[in-house]
């Protein structure tokens, strides 16, 4: 536990936008960032983006190929 033994609530919010459609094998780049900070609030927004393979450099082109 973060603070003692007390167990805390937290009230989550998400929004989702679905702009396109990926398929299988689709690379993506994911991109976070924290939008604001405050006692009690924290906004990150997160994107993922479709890219083309030959946008990657070269190494990292061919680590994605082996994972997937």
């Amino acid at each position: 536990m973060l603070r003692g033994d007390t167990i805390r609530m937290a009230g989550v919010q998400q929004n989702i936008s679905y702009l396109k459609e990926l398929l299988p094998g689709d690379l993506v780049v994911v991109k976070s960032k924290l939008i604001e900070m405050r006692e009690r609030t924290l906004k990150m927004l997160h994107e993922m983006r479709h890219v083309e393979p030959r946008s990657f450099p070269p190494e990292i082109a061919a680590r994605a190929k082996e994972i997937l």
